[in-house]
């Protein structure tokens, strides 16, 4: 009797020992996975920083803060081109 427990207990153990193996390595996993998310979260942040740096430094700047310049739908280009056959039909 004794010895069918102790078979018991010993088969119990080892499966115990190899969940608490399969959860350490998940979790280690996760942890890894966990890590290249962050760095991934302050490299965008970094790049989001720079990105509006720039921004501020290429809107002009007038009394009231920043001033956004009004862009034509077809771009500079486009509205020169209106005003240049606008200009040619008026002669």
């Amino acid at each position: 009797m004794y010895r069918l427990r102790g078979i018991y207990f010993r088969r119990e153990n080892a499966i115990l020992k190899k969940a608490v193996r399969l959860q350490h390595r998940l979790d280690r996993e996760k942890a890894a996975a966990n890590r290249e998310l962050q760095e991934r979260v302050r490299s965008l942040e970094a790049d989001k920083y720079t990105l509006s740096v720039h921004l501020k430094r290429a809107r002009p700047q007038g009394p009231g803060g920043i001033q956004e310049r009004a862009v034509p739908p077809g771009g500079f280009q486009e509205r020169e081109r209106v005003f240049f056959f606008q200009a040619r039909r008026a002669s």
